[in-house]
């Protein structure tokens, strides 16, 4: 049983005293500011410090709790870890599902199945066919090289269903000079390969913050008011140096015609990410820091789970878009993708659906041209990806004020008479989890990418430096000082430390340790996933001797099989948490003083496309890397 001391007790109570006051505090701000205004900026300014302020508690307790409140530091230390042992499992499991749901996924031919299922249900007149979802393709660029915009749109043009079902957009930048003629050589050179094929110019407006979201936000409200049907559009975000397969859009077909009508509209599509463009031309750092990012985004990706969240591609209907006011453009939006799957999930009452499409988007790693540039442009996009921690203090502000226009009652409605017996039935049917549980892992997971690394990372310093059981003997005699210093008890000398605490460190080793198994599997789940998406895919999916698989054209920058050197990659895996951890701290410090933070694009590998006319066989698309 454990033996609760007085300085535990009086830890809970000054904890639940921050605690009430704090929300007292929050509630009144979020009354006092202007009742006309969803926006509750004074409310936004407090829980922008919110990080640092969960930080400094952490740091307080790490030091002081285990002299005078034991109990209180040792289910602190076990709660931390016990979440990262979750991380380690959630991983590998999810990444196994993620192997084998590409698998599956690559040998799937999309429309026969659309076919076989497509008369298990009757929606009359909400009813539409696999061939009249049109997919509005968005690719917000700026300072890109215009020979990777032709890689992309050249990969996109190779599709069956391009010049029929694709609608493409080029997102360019009024504050890029010459931005307009890039987009009209593109268009000149891609002319009649697709159903359609635009460019917009993004004018950075008063309030609006330079980067993806803006540009976003400012295209897709164009396209919504350009002919269509909306009802079939399903507007994909695509980053300018992504090469999707044509199994991505095929697979969103096939769920947006067999899904009932309001289903269909109010879904999410992800896709796993995958580094195989440039792999032998970076440094291990780069490698590593990449399929590290991309793999804890598919710990989400288990059979069941009720939440996933978008890295860098997603797609999303255009009626969603809609009803959610399209793109923020406000410094919480600065990592767009992330930020728009929280605006779903907020704006829908956690109702959203979220569909995994396994068919990894293909992507490069940063190449600055020599290890130290690349290092530096990939700090620069650590440190952009951290800034995306207001997300967790909108998350927060969401709770208290609710900012987001909630969608309407009847968005979630469709009314369907039923011929035979003449019985109205509402034709959604919900997710079998409820919206309520699904905003519960919503912040859950807020806590885990934005809070969590940072507090992990310093509560494991901290022990070392503040508790003498957990200290090697090097550190003894500055350990000891510490103590002393935050009034620990001595006897003889020695340090006396509850015998919970030593109990403790042991179970927190064995929990470390067992870890391990895991991330083994996830090691070797990742080289077999990677395997498959770099040839096995397309191996399948070849006809004899065609150079265009099924999957369409691959990008003219294609590196293949890892090499068996890259094992040793994986020992600097548990690494790039810290990395990110002091991203994060430098995040917060930052913050606050400012939320706004310079978008900087970063250096990627560069190739030489050559745009030929079109050919007997229909190819206009000549490629090859420099």
């Amino acid at each position: 049983m454990l033996a609760v001391t007085p300085g535990d007790v009086l830890t809970l109570q000054v904890l639940a005293a921050v605690a009430v006051t704090a929300a007292s505090v929050l509630a009144v701000r979020a009354m006092l500011d202007d009742g006309k205004s969803r926006r509750h900026p004074l409310l936004q300014a407090v829980l922008q410090r919110l990080p640092m302020a969960l930080l400094a508690v952490l740091v307080a307790v790490m030091v002081f709790a285990p002299a005078h409140a034991p109990v209180i530091f040792c289910l602190s230390l076990l709660s931390l870890n016990a979440e990262f042992v979750n991380i380690g499992f959630r991983l590998a499991i999810g990444l196994f599902s993620v192997w084998r749901g590409v698998v599956a996924h690559s040998r799937t031919d999309w429309k026969r199945k659309w076919r076989a299922e497509c008369g298990v249900k009757d929606y009359g007149q909400f009813a539409i066919k696999y061939d009249q979802v049109s997919h509005v393709i968005v690719i917000p660029n700026y300072q890109e090289d215009l020979a990777s915009l032709k890689d992309t749109l050249a990969v996109l043009a190779s599709h069956s269903m391009a010049k029929t079902n694709y609608r493409v957009c080029l997102a360019m930048e009024a504050a890029e000079k010459g931005s307009d003629e890039k987009a009209r050589i593109l268009l000149d050179a891609f002319k009649g390969r697709f159903a359609d094929l635009v460019f917009t110019v993004h004018t950075l407006l008063s309030g609006e913050i330079r980067g993806k979201s803006s540009n976003v936000n400012h295209a897709v409200r164009e396209l919504a008011n350009m002919r269509g049907e909306r009802s079939r559009e399903i507007v994909t975000v695509v980053d300018a140096d992504t090469c999707f397969a044509a199994d991505y859009f095929e697979c969103i077909s096939y769920h947006t015609a067999i899904s009932d009508p309001v289903s269909r509209k109010s879904q999410l599509f992800f896709a796993p990410v995958v580094f195989d463009r440039n792999t032998h031309g970076v440094s291990t750092v780069i490698r590593i820091t990449d399929i590290a990012w991309s793999t804890a985004v598919m710990s989400m990706s288990m059979p069941g789970y009720p939440l996933r969240l978008a890295l860098s591609t997603y797609s999303i209907p255009m009626d969603l878009a809609i009803a959610i006011g399209f793109w923020d453009t406000t410094p919480e939006a600065m990592g767009e993708d992330y930020h728009t799957s929280l605006k779903c999930y907020f704006a829908t009452r956690g109702r959203v659906r979220t569909v995994p499409v396994f068919s990894p988007s293909s992507q490069c790693h940063i190449d600055g041209g020599t290890f130290w540039s690349s290092f530096y442009d990939r700090w620069v996009q650590m440190k952009r990806h951290a800034w995306a921690i207001l997300d967790f203090s909108y998350g927060v502000r969401m709770a208290v004020a609710n900012e987001v226009e909630v969608v309407p009652e009847s968005y979630f409605e469709a009314w369907h008479e039923d011929p035979t017996t003449g019985v109205c039935e509402n034709l959604y049917k919900g997710k079998n989890v409820s919206g309520a549980v699904t905003l519960a892992f919503l912040y859950f997971h807020l806590y885990e990418t934005f809070i969590f690394p940072v507090h992990i990372m310093f509560s494991s310093i901290l022990v070392v430096l503040c508790v003498p059981a957990a200290s090697p003997a090097l550190l003894q005699p500055l350990v000891r000082f510490l103590w002393c210093l935050v009034g620990g008890a001595l006897l003889n000398g020695v340090p006396v430390v509850d015998p919970l605490i030593p109990a403790t460190l042991q179970l927190v080793d064995y929990a470390r340790t067992t870890v391990l198994v895991p991330l083994v599997c996830l090691f070797f789940f990742f080289e077999q996933f990677h395997e498959w998406c770099a040839n096995g895919r397309w191996n399948v999916a070849k006809r004899g001797e065609e150079v265009v698989a099924r999957l369409g054209k691959r990008s003219v920058l294609v590196a293949g099989s890892r090499r068996w050197s890259y094992v040793l990659d994986w020992f600097l895996y548990l690494g790039v948490p810290v990395f990110m951890g002091i991203a994060l701290v430098w995040a917060m410090w930052r913050q606050l003083f400012t939320d706004q933070l310079v978008y900087v694009v970063a250096a990627k590998p560069v190739m030489n496309v050559t745009i030929l006319p079109a050919d007997q066989k229909g190819s206009r698309v000549q490629a090859q890397e420099e």
